[in-house]
């Protein structure tokens, strides 16, 4: 996965396209961390990282949600919710 992800290309592009996004956030530390992004430093990071990404757009929202990575399975409502809103 680290090569996939320092691939050449792999980077977030510079300027993200002009269209509405919504982005959830999951939120939730595991009560057994099995990798760093499941405990509260890595959760921290990942909210940043997400807020960070979402500054690039103009229009949609984020939220965050005490969720595991699975939000569609987790809260399926706040996912068919956030696809109205946007579609609206």
């Amino acid at each position: 996965m680290t090569a996939q992800l320092d691939a050449p290309g792999a980077q977030t592009p510079l300027a993200m396209p002009d269209l509405p996004v919504a982005l959830l956030t999951a939120t939730q530390v595991a009560a057994e961390p099995f990798v760093f992004v499941e405990t509260a430093a890595g959760k921290g990071l990942w909210k940043a990282q997400h807020a960070a990404l979402f500054s690039g757009f103009n229009r949609g929202f984020h939220r965050n949600f005490s969720s595991g990575h699975n939000i569609h399975r987790d809260n399926p409502a706040v996912v068919a919710e956030a696809i109205k809103e946007i579609a609206d």
